[in-house]
């Protein structure tokens, strides 16, 4: 039976409507994400809500590796390993890898559309701000000076500690490029990558006017078809105190949305670190909230209607360097990979961990959290009250 099928209202024996792919859908669908979980199995625990779309609460992330052709099939095998093992999840950026990390999220939708699994059953989240290089990171100079500065998109002055750049210009060219490596026409999730970087260079009144001003362009790419939603992803800036310099006030996020997309603003998500080493979102009371008190990040933003994912969830696996004990408060036989990752994607307020997975063996390792009920939150509490007492 031939699986390039259009959704056409085909009935099933039970009378209800069939789910059938839609091979010319440009991004994820609730039917879509809803039927991957039907044809792969996950804990219910580990499938997760997000603005009408259901993902996996594992996604991958693309970060890390050379930018080599080696680490590219590495990349594209794991990624299909992946799907296989119930994540329908790819988080990435332009600048990561110099490019290629897209180009093999981009391969692996056309191979996984060549199996008969249509792109709305899948998640696609990438990111703009940092200048990228073109496959091969000797050249990033050549490349900006090329690509970016000689040709009037951008000035020197534009640039923050000589890599990162917030202008609607600049960022709509970054958008035009990771459709092109993507090889799709529209992208799920679309962040602004670290704004904070220029809150020291800006101060706080025109980092919110640039802000504002980039957000304009994000409803304008939304209107237009070519993202669904955006946010932004940080490093900083959710959990630092708020009167540190880098600090990013959520309230005043959402105000800026409002500004520049009305009441129905599509500003959707919020990424940071967070793990076992890194306890700020969930526990610092840095953002204001309605009751005139302070809470944490995840807190706020979750009560705001804002998706949390969390990036560095396994530190880049420096998180095994911790007291072994902290692991045996945690449930299971597991490694201290799998215990950190059942942690972080336990912690209510908490849609999904991005972790990279670049081989089969870390995707073996990594999915298999995908079976396990989430934590008890008594459990997770005990643990982190012992952790924030010391």
């Amino acid at each position: 039976m031939n699986p390039f099928w259009r959704h056409s209202n085909r009935i099933d024996n039970s009378g209800r409507l069939r789910y059938v792919p839609d091979m010319n859908q440009n991004h994820a669908s609730r039917e879509g994400t809803s039927q991957f979980f039907t044809n792969h199995s996950i804990d219910q625990t580990k499938r997760r809500s997000f603005d009408d779309v259901t993902v996996s609460s594992i996604a991958c992330g693309t970060y890390l590796g050379e930018s080599t052709e080696a680490v590219d099939r590495l990349y594209e095998q794991a990624l299909l390993t992946a799907v296989d093992k119930g994540v329908n999840f790819f988080d990435t950026a332009v600048n990561y890898r110099c490019q290629r990390s897209e180009r093999n999220i981009g391969y692996v939708l056309k191979k996984l559309q060549g199996l008969g699994l249509s792109r709305d059953q899948f998640f696609i989240s990438t990111k703009g701000g940092f200048l990228p290089a073109d496959s091969d990171p000797a050249e990033f100079q050549s490349y900006v000076l090329k690509c970016f500065i000689n040709t009037g998109l951008i000035t020197p002055d534009d640039i923050v500690n000589n890599c990162h750049c917030m202008t609607p210009a600049i960022i709509k060219t970054l958008i035009d490029l990771s459709l092109n490596n993507l090889k799709t026409d529209c992208i799920d999730l679309y962040y602004l990558h670290n704004p904070e970087m220029q809150l020291p260079v800006l101060g706080r009144a025109k980092f919110y006017d640039s802000l504002k001003a980039v957000f304009e362009l994000f409803e304008e790419k939304v209107s237009a078809g070519k993202i669904k939603r955006y946010g932004l992803a940080t490093w900083d800036g959710f959990r630092v105190p708020h009167d540190h310099e880098s600090f990013l006030d959520i309230e005043h996020v959402l105000k800026t949305a409002e500004a520049a997309g009305g009441s129905n603003h599509h500003f959707k998500a919020i990424q940071l670190p967070y793990n076992l080493a890194m306890l700020e979102g969930a526990f610092l009371r840095n953002q204001k909230h309605d009751d005139g008190g302070m809470w944490p990040t995840i807190s706020v933003a979750a009560q705001s209607g804002v998706g949390v994912f969390a990036s560095a969830p396994l530190l880049q696996s420096k998180i095994q360097n911790l007291p072994q004990k902290v692991f045996g408060l945690l449930p299971g036989s597991g490694s201290v990979f799998q215990k950190s990752l059942d942690f972080v994607t336990s912690t209510p307020g908490v849609i999904s961990a991005m972790t990279g997975m670049k081989t089969n063996e870390h995707v073996t390792q990594n999915t298999q959290v995908l079976q396990n009920q989430n934590v008890k939150i008594e459990t997770l509490q005990s643990l982190v009250q012992s952790l924030v007492a010391k």
